[in-house]
């Protein structure tokens, strides 16, 4: 248990998946052990042997860009792991109810008789869901999108059919320009779009999607003991969202 990578056909089928909050998935073993997924490439099993294994791993995540793939890579030999995503809706509110408190979630009994008709319910107190509003974007629209590897499996840089300059993955969340200010370091984004993650997302894309693209937007409620707060964005659009230039390398935030 503890902290792994996935391995190489894994990672191949969780970048082609929709994600639960911005750069986070969730998995399975073959034991029906869940997992958060983060980047696409790391699991994560909150157990005794955590704060090792992050001891271990703090030093990776700090490392400059131009030589974290190399360590990345080393560490991964010897680290790896094969899952597969959990997709329906409920499974994963299950999957994250077992991760978080170490129970399994209550079993949903079906009812025995059709329930004769109720009232609407009451409007609760907070919303929960994360992107409840859409909109089409305007010409000149700029979204940014932040992660824990400094290279991504679901923006291409690299042109694709009908995207002469690549494009954005179905299924990926970002945030607006205007949650820019707010978000100056890897853990101040983790906290503000309340990841469920412990690494610091340091690796912030800039992501400009052709005029008029649909997007699903909607506020970070605070989860997983982080604040919550900020603005998010997904992008749906499939088979990818088109950029409307080319997508520079991304830009290197301190970890604090």
């Amino acid at each position: 248990m503890g902290i792994f990578a996935l391995d190489e056909r894994s990672q191949e089928t969780f970048a082609q998946q929709p994600e639960i909050r911005m750069d986070m998935q969730v998995g399975v073993d073959g034991n029906k052990t869940f997992y958060l997924v983060l980047g696409s490439r790391l699991a994560i099993h909150f157990d005794e042997s955590i704060r090792e294994r992050m001891r271990a791993l703090r030093e990776l995540f700090e490392t400059p860009g131009e030589r974290f793939d190399a360590k990345w890579e080393d560490w991964t030999k010897d680290n790896s792991i094969p899952l597969r995503p959990v997709l329906q809706e409920d499974d994963v509110v299950d999957a994250l109810h077992t991760i978080f408190t170490g129970f399994p979630a209550p079993t949903r009994q079906p009812p025995s008789a059709p329930a004769p008709p109720m009232p609407p319910p009451a409007r609760p107190a907070y919303v929960y869901g994360h992107l409840p509003f859409q909109k089409s974007t305007d010409k000149d629209d700029v979204f940014y999108r932040y992660e824990s590897f400094p290279t991504s499996l679901r923006i291409l840089q690299t042109p694709q059919p009908n995207a002469p300059h690549g494009g954005i993955a179905p299924g990926t969340y970002a945030a607006p320009a205007s949650e820019l200010p707010f978000m100056p370091t890897g853990l101040s984004a983790v906290a503000r779009q309340a990841l469920p993650s412990l690494m610091p997302a340091r690796w912030r894309w800039e992501l400009q999607p052709v005029h008029r693209t649909s997007i699903l937007y909607g506020t970070s409620v605070p989860l997983y003991g982080q604040s919550g707060g900020g603005v998010g964005v997904g992008f749906d659009h499939a088979p990818l969202t088109p950029s409307r230039g080319p997508i520079a390398n991304p830009v290197v935030l301190p970890v604090l």
